[in-house]
């Protein structure tokens, strides 16, 4: 769905944002969040590594 912003000049009109734009925010911040979520994985693997090693 397209967003609009509204036009100043004209309160009852809208001007469409450019949608490319706004697929190439997004695809940013779910690529940074996906990072995130890896490095929070990556991490509780290496815990649970750790507590094996040392049960063993």
């Amino acid at each position: 769905m397209v967003n609009y912003k509204p036009d100043l000049s004209c309160q009852s009109k809208f001007i469409p944002i450019d949608l490319s734009a706004q697929i190439i925010l997004q695809a940013r911040y779910i690529l940074s969040h996906l990072r995130s979520l890896r490095m929070a994985i990556v991490r509780k693997t290496d815990k649970l590594a750790m507590v094996n090693c040392v049960l063993k």
